[in-house]
């Protein structure tokens, strides 16, 4: 399943999400591990990626 999770309701335990194609889905849950994707910035020194890997 693809889908961008566009809000969790934690008293109902729902998330709530939109899948590529515009349709919605609400996904129940029981315990939810959420983890959010990040980008490495060396802030405009990228040399650096060589010493501090991601």
């Amino acid at each position: 399943m693809l889908a961008t999770a566009t809000d969790v309701d934690a008293v109902r335990q729902i998330v709530h999400a939109e899948r590529p194609d515009g349709g919605v889905l609400e996904l129940p849950y029981d315990d939810l591990i959420v983890g959010i994707g990040v980008q490495q910035s060396y802030f405009g020194h990228d040399e650096f990626a060589s010493y501090a890997p991601a």
